[in-house]
């Protein structure tokens, strides 16, 4: 494999500075309450990695392997956490599982995030043009 073609599979800098951020505000988020500095560190890592992968995962795969990811990891969550509480595991799985959808059906069909930007666009006034385009986008997999 060339080396070249590797590196541009690989997040770069700027992205990899972003997730760092953002695994470590999610970290101080879990010290406030906890004040535990441990705890909080081990979930920043954790959540610096899986942010990492999932940005590998969309750089080699495609743009919506990010889909998949969340919303596999979100049906498990509801799975093992929810499963006592009915509403929160059907909200869950349902959400985790159109995330799947979403993702296999763009995958499927080679279509990037950049062909879907006018399905942000909407007609109409505030709340009945974001609505139509939040329906808009929820239907978006079952046209494909």
């Amino acid at each position: 494999m060339d080396e070249t073609a590797f590196r541009t599979r690989l997040p770069d800098r700027e992205q990899v500075r972003r997730r760092l951020v953002g695994a470590g505000l999610v970290g101080v988020i879990f010290y406030v309450p906890d004040q535990s500095l441990g705890s909080a560190a081990v979930i920043a890592a954790m959540v610096f990695v899986l942010l990492l992968a999932i940005d590998t995962a969309e750089t080699a795969i495609g743009d919506y392997a990010g889909n998949v990811a969340v919303g596999g990891l979100l049906i498990v969550f509801a799975g093992t956490v929810m499963w006592p509480w009915l509403p929160g595991l059907l909200a869950g799985t349902a959400a985790g599982g159109w995330l799947v959808f979403d993702g296999i059906q763009h995958l499927r069909h080679g279509e990037s995030r950049a062909e879907y930007a006018h399905l942000q666009d909407h007609d109409g006034g505030a709340l009945s043009g974001v609505l139509r385009a939040l329906v808009r986008r929820l239907m978006e997999p079952f046209r494909l």
